[in-house]
């Protein structure tokens, strides 16, 4: 009878080697997939710290810079400083008591790995929106 030899320490590294770059791409993907559900929560959050802001204010001046500063403070606080990729868009229908004002944040990041965007293209950074519609509350 003839005996065959394996050499099981060599399969090994070959299965390891097969599957050690699958499980890298997974828990990548899992990684960005986190990346941009935090950054997602903390722009909304900063679109309703900045809505919430501008309500109060007596003038419509002074109720777009206090959104876009306790905005701005809200996204660095979390995220850290996101060089010049926060713009905001801001509009309301007269500054009345009773109006809405619906206070728009966008923020360009780089997550870890690529996303496929829009165009079913790659791309190395994401634009996230942020949406708040709030009533305002201070008269004239």
């Amino acid at each position: 009878m003839i005996k065959k030899v394996f050499n099981k320490k060599g399969q090994q590294m070959v299965e390891f080697a097969v599957v050690l770059p699958i499980i890298i791409l997974c828990m990548g993907i899992l990684v960005t997939f986190g990346q941009l559900v935090y950054a997602r929560m903390v722009v909304q959050a900063a679109a309703f710290d900045g809505a919430r802001g501008a309500v109060v204010e007596p003038t419509a001046s002074a109720g777009r810079n206090a959104a876009d500063e306790r905005a701005e403070r809200t996204i660095t606080n979390v995220l850290g400083k996101v060089e010049g990729s926060t713009r905001t868009t801001f509009s309301h229908q007269g500054w009345s008591r009773g109006n809405l004002l619906t206070y728009t944040v966008f923020v360009r990041i780089a997550p870890l790995f690529p996303v496929i965007n829009e165009n079913l293209q790659f791309s190395r950074e994401v634009e996230l929106r942020g949406v708040s519609v709030n009533m305002i509350e201070r008269e004239n």
